[in-house]
């Protein structure tokens, strides 16, 4: 008899040492699943909703706001906001109206140590697209601010590249093969 009160008296052994464990792995579930819950929401709540029209006296459900559609995230963010005319009573002088930013396209011929454009002039927001033309040599077009950069192209191709100029400020781009940098194949993109 006494053997087989032995398994019964491991078994609980094994049990009580397994009991820490299994509350262990819980918790860590517990944790992950809160912290995928709480990402989850905080990216729902940076998407961005279309104004309301605020004339309307009833609240979104915030069920509903997974029907609204999302922009693409690629598409240039609105920068501008003009005043509403108010030709409506009901209308306050706060309304706005959203303007869309603008593509702007620069041609840049290169040739040994220069660029053809030596300064280039965006709002904040554009889309800046260069195309990158190259007439000798091996050359790029590089600024490191926006992420932006052609192919090392030889003489006789085009490149293009497009960004979204989301910063203000001036910022220098240059072409980074060899040491054309510094013998000056450089120019100023102004973001106002």
């Amino acid at each position: 008899m006494q053997e087989e009160k032995k398994p019964v008296a491991e078994t609980t052994d094994t049990k009580k040492s397994t009991a820490p464990i299994i509350a262990i792995i819980v918790v860590i579930l517990i944790i992950v699943v809160g912290y995928l819950l709480l990402k989850n929401k905080a990216q729902q709540n940076t998407k961005q909703i279309p104004p309301s029209n605020q004339n309307e006296q009833s609240t979104p459900d915030t069920d509903s706001l997974s029907d609204v559609p999302v922009p693409p995230s690629d598409a240039p963010a609105p920068t501008d906001t003009l005043p509403l005319p108010n030709t409506d009573d009901s209308l306050s002088t706060t309304d706005t109206i959203v303007t869309q930013a603008e593509t702007k396209t620069f041609t840049i011929n290169a040739s040994n140590f220069t660029f053809s454009l030596s300064e280039i002039k965006v709002k904040q927001g554009d889309t800046v697209k260069i195309v990158f033309q190259n007439n000798d040599g091996v050359h790029d077009w590089v600024i490191d601010e926006f992420n932006a950069r052609t192919k090392q192209i030889k003489a006789d191709a085009t490149d293009t590249v497009e960004f979204i100029a989301d910063k203000a400020g001036t910022f220098e781009y240059y072409c980074s093969v060899g040491k054309h940098r510094e013998l000056g194949m450089k120019g100023t993109l102004i973001v106002e």
